[in-house]
């Protein structure tokens, strides 16, 4: 399963999609619960412009012993309808995920009230003032 998985990324790496996608299905047919086989499969599908379902599998994020993942009493929002109340769009992956998906912020704010939560990199970048950096900030009424 694992050189069926790492064939898949290294035809990823070629750009050759199809066969990667297929390498990567044949990794999960051998042994489903691999979490690494399904990120990549969720990759090159992503890659490959196959976008319902490259997230679909890309949600396996979770399951990577890699992963990061915070746990909240509130329910996760999946974005299938307006949320409505509050939510806390948060770093993930890193700075660079923040500051790709920050641009979102403000379609969110139409129909919630959110704080952003940002790595402290952000709130203040070196060279400026020397106050502490705050981790969270309320952006809903600057967004409206």
């Amino acid at each position: 399963m694992e050189a069926l998985a790492n064939r898949g990324m290294a035809l990823k790496a070629l750009h050759r999609l199809p066969e990667a996608i297929a390498s990567h299905r044949r990794a999960i047919a051998l042994s489903p619960d691999q979490s690494d086989a399904h990120l990549g499969l969720a990759e090159a599908l992503l890659q490959d412009g196959q976008l319902r379902q490259g997230w679909r599998e890309y949600e396996w994020r979770w399951r990577s012993p890699a992963a990061h993942r915070r746990d909240f009493p509130q329910p996760r929002w999946d974005c299938s309808r307006p949320p409505g109340g509050t939510v806390l769009p948060h770093a993930e992956q890193g700075i660079s995920d923040t500051l790709q998906f920050c641009r979102y912020v403000p379609l969110v704010a139409r129909h919630a009230r959110e704080v952003l939560e940002a790595p402290g990199p952000l709130l203040r970048p070196p060279g400026l003032a020397a106050e502490p950096p705050r981790q969270r900030m309320a952006l809903a009424a600057a967004a409206r």
